[in-house]
């Protein structure tokens, strides 16, 4: 929101989205629900309007991190 990487620019582009796609790399050192929040928080501050529309979460780069055994 504050227009630092793509910023701005990006954030007008999917103000024509009617569904938000959260991407969240597994990979990263953040934690996956920190990454999400911080999606989040960051949209809001944009705009509440765009932050309410219907979302969906896809993770990414599953194939780079360890199999857990249950």
């Amino acid at each position: 929101h504050e227009g630092k990487g793509l910023g701005i620019e990006f954030l007008k582009h999917i103000e024509r989205t009617s569904t938000i796609l959260y991407m969240i790399d597994l990979s990263s050192y953040r934690d996956p629900v920190y990454q999400f929040k911080t999606l989040q928080k960051e949209l809001k501050k944009y705009s509440e309007k765009l932050a309410s529309r219907d979302s969906a979460i896809a993770l990414t780069k599953c194939d780079s991190v360890e199999a857990i055994k249950v």
